[in-house]
Parts: C-alpha cells; sequence; structure tokens
C-alpha cells in the first residue's frame, strides 16, 4: 500500500529534522551520540532511572542500552547502583558532570533550533511544538492552548 502524498512528505521532513539533530549531537562533544544525548536527558531531573525504563523511552535494544550506558559512565556523566529492590536490576542517575554536560548539549541544541525558526512567528513555533507533541504522544488528551 503506497502512502497518501502528505503522509509521505511528512515522513520525509521528519526524517530530515531527525538527521539534523543527530548531526547537532554529534558535533556536541566527541563519543557523545544521539543516543547517549537522549539517555541522558531521559535521567535528568530524576533521582535514579531503572535499566528497563530507559530501554523502554530510548526505543534502543538492551544491549545497544547498554553499551551506552556503560560508555557514559566510563566517561563518568552517570552512576550505577543497585535498584532498591534487590535482585539484579540496575539503575541510573546523572553525576554533576552529566548534568554539565547534558545543559552544554541543549544548550548548543536550542541555539541551533532557534536558527532554524528565527523568521518565524511566535504563533507558528507554538503550533508546531503542539502538533509534534501530538504526534510524539498519540493518544494523549491534547493541552489547552
Amino acid at each position: 500500500m503506497t502512502a497518501r502524498p502528505e503522509v509521505q512528505e511528512l515522513r520525509g521532513e521528519l526524517s530530515r529534522m531527525s538527521r539534523r539533530f543527530r548531526a547537532q549531537a554529534d558535533q556536541l562533544h566527541p563519543g557523545l551520540s544521539f543516543a547517549a544525548y537522549f539517555l541522558l536527558a531521559r535521567m535528568d531531573g530524576e533521582e535514579s532511572v531503572p535499566f528497563g525504563t530507559l530501554v523502554a523511552a530510548a526505543g534502543l535494544n538492551k544491549s545497544t542500552t547498554s553499551r551506552q550506558l556503560t560508555e557514559l559512565w566510563h566517561e563518568g556523566l552517570v552512576e550505577r547502583d543497585p535498584a532498591p529492590e534487590g535482585g539484579r536490576a540496575i539503575v541510573y542517575r546523572l553525576t554533576d558532570a552529566g548534568r554539565e554536560r547534558l545543559a552544554a548539549a541543549e544548550s548548543v541544541m536550542d541555539e541551533g533550533v532557534a536558527r532554524q525558526v528565527s523568521s518565524w512567528s511566535r504563533a507558528d513555533i507554538v503550533t508546531l511544538a503542539r502538533l509534534l507533541h501530538r504526534y510524539n504522544h498519540p493518544g494523549e488528551p491534547e493541552a489547552d492552548a
């Protein structure tokens, strides 16, 4: 089945956006992949995050997630501890260095997005953010505008 032209156009634009974000993340710091950036961002503001939660949130397989987290741990950006409930479960949390690296990465990403939309109206930016939220959170009720 061939997708409708507007769906193909949307897919193409989402792919271009994803590539742009990945390229920006790759330029942030050597060795900080887009997946690593995403994992740091997911841990931000949390006391600790279980490994399984990070796997599900990142949409990566366990092996890839484990490899990314191990690299972040070796770089001193995350700490890992046994989960409070015991067993073999592990929880992760950002270190101060991880928070600093994430803040620097987000600043660069924010500047890149701001450049892309510098000529847009505030209403257009808000509309795009709302529509992307709706796309990324299907079934979730929309917030009041």
